[in-house]
């Protein structure tokens, strides 16, 4: 039998409610969507081609991104994005 597992409810978000926190999250455009890419699971050659820049500018961006936000790696990243997301909805 696979492996199954149910996602907890408040780890469900509408796109609306992404639109809403990656607003108050006061990023630049383009970090704003390579962060909501980063938080889907996509590489940096796959965000690359997705917003047709180079894989260096990607890289240049999740630095930022990472710094802003006193993450380490993506894990992090998205751990403290999921973590101020549920704040929000509280």
């Amino acid at each position: 039998m696979p492996f199954q597992t149910k996602v907890p409810d408040d780890f469900l978000f509408t796109a609306v409610e992404w639109r809403r926190l990656i607003s108050s999250l006061d990023l630049p455009k383009r970090q704003s969507e390579i962060l909501l890419l980063i938080v889907a699971g996509q590489a940096d050659s796959e965000i690359a081609k997705k917003l047709s820049i180079g894989a260096p500018t990607v890289r240049t961006h999740i630095k930022r991104i990472l710094d802003r936000f006193g993450a380490r790696d993506r894990t992090t990243l998205v751990i403290e994005v999921f973590r101020r997301f549920r704040q929000l909805r509280s």
